[in-house]
């Protein structure tokens, strides 16, 4: 694991370690717009995947995407900007894709606790077999509301973590002390406060 000055490093210095200049990366769509910026100056082609029956990924739409430059996925549930949780069923469908075509995926899951109810369905829980071809990103800043913090962290395999970290020591060394504080004492407080919020979004939903 790493501990990054939020998740957009992560998420970039991913592409930045496993992609080579002209090698495709999928994105879903709807999606965050950053990922397409993020993929250009790491020297990718960012592909975009029209969705399916209510903005939904669609597997058979990200199969037909696949090139012999396809070289990762970003899988981002809950969705930014849909709020869309993909459903375990989804996500399988996709790891079937992704298994077929030895892809690399990028699973953004800032959002993951940010549900009405129970908490999202995670890439790897649907796709253990695959965590040797994936990198998990999460994010402090949307967690637990410490947006001005800066603080992210990615999961990944052994060489890909030691090259991420060769990478943030030339870029953004490491997020700044008080934050890994401040997401020390969050992790501590995480079940109750978590739930406290979920039971806020509840409410504003019903509004």
């Amino acid at each position: 694991m790493i501990v990054t000055a939020g998740a957009k490093p992560a998420l970039i210095d991913a592409m930045r370690v496993l992609l080579e200049p002209g090698d495709e990366v999928l994105v879903l769509s709807p999606h965050w717009p950053t990922y397409c910026d993020q993929a250009r100056a790491a020297g990718a082609i960012p592909v975009t995947v029209p969705p399916g029956p209510g903005q939904l990924p669609d597997a058979a739409a990200v199969e037909a995407a696949v090139g012999p430059r396809t070289r990762a996925l970003i899988v981002n549930s809950p969705n930014n900007p849909t709020g869309r949780v993909l459903s375990r069923e989804l996500l399988a469908s996709l790891a079937d894709v992704v298994r077929r075509h030895s892809l690399w995926v990028l699973a953004d899951q800032a959002y993951v606790d940010l549900t009405y109810s129970e908490p999202a369905p995670t890439w790897l829980e649907v796709a253990p077999d695959l965590v040797e071809q994936s990198v998990v990103v999460e994010s402090f800043s949307k967690r637990f509301s410490m947006t001005g913090l800066r603080l992210g962290a990615a999961i990944a395999p052994t060489d890909v973590v030691a090259a991420l970290t060769d990478l943030a020591s030339t870029a953004t060394t490491h997020p700044n002390s008080v934050a890994q504080r401040v997401g020390l004492a969050a992790l501590s407080e995480a079940g109750g406060w978590l739930e406290e919020q979920r039971a806020r979004y509840r409410r504003r939903h019903l509004l």
